[in-house]
């Protein structure tokens, strides 16, 4: 795990700039004292966290070409606005240079935008402190960042809805995976299941 961790820190400098490494550092810093809090293991949590954004910085073109090189089904929404293809290039970066099979951190880097249904505690996490990291400034951010401490699942269900409000008033699209998380996290949070 800390190779990863190295070569992430070295292919980020490569790629980055500073104010993404600031948010990459503090999101990973957010994500580990939310894996301690709730027992999730802080080495995967910090693996998903350093990687989610190592992509983001890389232009369109590039990352339309590395999408179809690494064989990634690009949809059209993904065609149109090609930044939402750096979390599934980024998890394919990881699966392939380090021969990464943890089906769980490479689902918290790909879906970390968008969140997914069945989205397991790494996931969460990343998802989570993607919004809430510490640099992060918003209505109500202190609350969802407590809210996120005691009960990752109820923040899930307000970070989700915050972002499709915030689609909705500003008209942008929602994205698939999104409305099918909102889905799943309602019908959980109605049917009282116990989550993954």
């Amino acid at each position: 795990m800390n190779q990863v961790l190295n070569e992430l820190h070295k292919v980020s400098k490569l790629l980055l700039s500073d104010d993404r490494l600031e948010h990459i550092r503090s999101c990973v810093s957010f994500a580990v004292q939310l894996a301690k809090i709730h027992g999730i293991d802080e080495n995967r949590v910090a693996i998903a966290s350093f990687a989610h954004d190592i992509f983001r910085d890389v232009g369109p073109t590039v990352l339309l070409k590395m999408a179809t090189a690494y064989k990634i089904k690009i949809n059209e929404l993904e065609r149109s606005n090609p930044i939402l293809l750096h979390g599934k290039i980024a998890a394919e970066y990881l699966k392939r240079r380090f021969n990464l099979q943890d089906v769980e951190i490479l689902e918290a880097i790909a879906y970390h935008t968008s969140g997914k249904e069945n989205l397991g505690d790494v996931g969460k996490i990343v998802f989570l402190s993607d919004s809430l990291e510490e640099n992060r400034i918003y209505e109500n951010v202190d609350f969802l960042r407590q809210m996120a401490k005691n009960d990752l699942n109820q923040a899930l269900i307000l970070i989700t809805a915050n972002k499709i409000q915030y689609a909705i008033k500003r008209n942008l699209f929602i994205l698939p995976e999104t409305v099918a998380m909102w889905n799943w996290l309602v019908k959980f949070r109605k049917e009282d299941f116990t989550w993954n």
